[in-house]
Order: structure tokens, then C-alpha cells, then sequence
């Protein structure tokens, strides 16, 4: 969830640019123009994992006790380091393809609810078949 929503920040932040002709200005000076846009995703990889720490921080506290070894926590870093930055490459293309800064900051939003719909719906189909299952519903009566 972290990583997802990242992609709202890099969306609306390439949008500003766009539209803001920071852009523009870079495009007539002597510099690679991906490395515009490999600025800003790199930029938002290191928020998301910023922001991950900060959760995880949070998280000791309250009673996360992790029992995984080093190798294993550099593995989890790196697999979210990659999945941060095919986010934020997603999140920069919805910038890029935005016609304003409202919609560029709306577009990447149903990221948000296909995870949490997913979770809940299989919750929901849980729930259904332990009650089809059940001896003491009203289907088993029939």
C-alpha cells in the first residue's frame, strides 16, 4: 500500500512539471532528457522506501517481532525497492498522459481499491461457502 500510493505523488508532481513548463525550459539546455524522468522516479523510489521504514518503525512497537535472517530482509528490500519502481514508472506515465493536475492526481486512484476490493470480495467468497457448508443454513434445509 505504501508503494501504491506513490503513484499519486508521481503522478501529480510530473503533471505540475508538465504543465508548469519546467520541462520546456530543461528541453532547450544540454541535458539527456530521460534523466528528467529518471530524476523523478528515483526520487519517488527513495520516498516509498522512506516511507516503508517508517511503517515498519512503527510497526516494532506495536508487536511486529521479525524473525527473518539478513538475507532474507535484503531480499524483502529489494523486492520492494523493484516493485516501488515499476510503480513510480506507472505513476510517472499517468503524469505524462494527464491534461491537468486534477486528473493526473485521479487517475492512478482505483490502484488504491483493487487490492483492498480483492480482499474483500475473497473474504465475502469465504464467507459463502462456509455457510453453504454449514449444517444450521437455510440452503441445507431445503
Amino acid at each position: 500500500m505504501t508503494a501504491a500510493s506513490q503513484l499519486i505523488g508521481t503522478s501529480t508532481a510530473t503533471s505540475v512539471d508538465m504543465t508548469g513548463g519546467i520541462y520546456n525550459r530543461l528541453r532547450t539546455m544540454a541535458v539527456y532528457r530521460p534523466s528528467i524522468l529518471l530524476a523523478r522516479v528515483l526520487s519517488s523510489v527513495a520516498q516509498a522506501l522512506v516511507s516503508m521504514a517508517v511503517v515498519f518503525a512503527i510497526a516494532l512497537p506495536m508487536g511486529l517481532s521479525p524473525n527473518a535472517t539478513p538475507l532474507r530482509w535484503l531480499v524483502v528490500v529489494g523486492f520492494l525497492a523493484h516493485v516501488s519502481f515499476a510503480l513510480c514508472w506507472l505513476g510517472l506515465a499517468f503524469g505524462l498522459a494527464a491534461k491537468s493536475v486534477a486528473s493526473a492526481s485521479n487517475g492512478p486512484s482505483p490502484w488504491f481499491c483493487c487490492r483492498s476490493s480483492d480482499r474483500e470480495s475473497s473474504r465475502l467468497d469465504r464467507c459463502r461457502r462456509a455457510c453453504a457448508t454449514s449444517p444450521n443454513t437455510s440452503r441445507s434445509r431445503r
